[in-house]
């Protein structure tokens, strides 16, 4: 039941956070963190760790869970959230926590590994954060073409929040101009 119980505060902290109260939700995933030790699947509670605390503007910290997270990872010879951990450091490389070089290099791995694992949606996650970065740089045609393949891959599911958000920004990429004017 400790097990499970901390699991469901880093899942609760997690959404406390993602609706605006972020410290009461960093609070509890630190928490359930604690409670949960060096368990099988610290990752997955290390992924949603990360993603609260770049979302309350806490990039070396973020930075520092990926780490951990990353570190578990390579105990247990690879996981399935791997290349979201990859993505998050990117993320957080990109916030403050490192240089714009540096945040390419953490989502292309992210890239490759959801591409060995055959994992669709955390490639799709990553090219989108690599696709921001690129369009940051002054490179809207090399993130299209990006982004547009993998999310081509999807044929169901085109209600899901990440293949919204995915549709918008190849939108945004193919037509600047459209974008520009609306804005």
């Amino acid at each position: 039941m400790a097990h499970w119980r901390a699991v469901a505060l880093c899942t609760n902290g997690w959404a406390l956070g993602a609706s605006g109260e972020s410290q009461k939700g960093l609070a509890q995933i630190e928490q359930g963190l604690e409670s949960y030790g060096l368990g099988a699947s610290q990752d997955i509670l290390l992924v949603l760790q990360a993603d609260a605390q770049l979302a309350s503007g806490k990039p070396a910290a973020a930075l520092a869970s990926v780490a951990a997270g990353l570190e578990a990872v390579e105990k247990m010879g690879g996981a399935p959230l791997e290349a979201e951990l990859h993505r998050l450091k990117g993320e957080a490389l990109l916030a403050g926590a490192g240089t714009v070089s540096e945040a390419e290099t953490a989502v292309q791995q992210g890239i490759d590994v959801a591409r060995r694992q055959n994992a669709k949606s955390w490639e799709l996650r990553c090219a989108m954060s690599l696709a921001r970065l690129r369009r940051q740089q002054g490179r809207p045609q090399e993130a299209a073409a990006l982004l547009a393949p993998i999310l081509g891959w999807f044929t169901e599911g085109l209600d899901t929040t990440d293949l919204q958000a995915a549709r918008t920004l190849l939108d945004e990429l193919e037509n600047p101009a459209a974008l520009d004017a609306a804005g």
